[in-house]
């Protein structure tokens, strides 16, 4: 019963997402949305469930050895920086690949 009763919330969460991302789908294709939207490996998860796996977690130890041993960032020196690139005309961006707990990965 329990194994039938986690079916029915991921089939139920598939069902949703699926719904979301063809409404999102949509409303790219009216040009109202600047990005498409597919099924992934998270697909079949309740958002909840999803909220759990994403995003970085603060370690306290590590934020703390930050603040006592930062650097700071300095100016180019000599150097004309472009205000943007695009790293795909350049042929160096890779498929999209799990990245952990960081979830962004899936965004691309």
């Amino acid at each position: 019963m329990r194994k039938m009763k986690r079916m029915t919330t991921w089939m139920e969460a598939f069902v949703n997402n699926v719904i979301h991302i063809d409404e999102h789908n949509r409303e790219h294709r009216l040009g109202r949305r600047t990005f498409e939207m597919g099924l992934n490996t998270l697909a079949d998860l309740p958002f909840s469930q999803y909220r759990k796996l994403n995003g970085y977690r603060h370690h306290r130890s590590f934020g703390d050895s930050l603040q006592k041993n930062g650097t700071k960032s300095l100016s180019p020196f000599n150097v004309e920086v472009p205000g943007s690139v695009d790293w795909r005309e350049k042929g160096l961006v890779t498929d999209v690949k799990n990245q952990g707990m960081c979830g962004s990965c899936w965004t691309a």
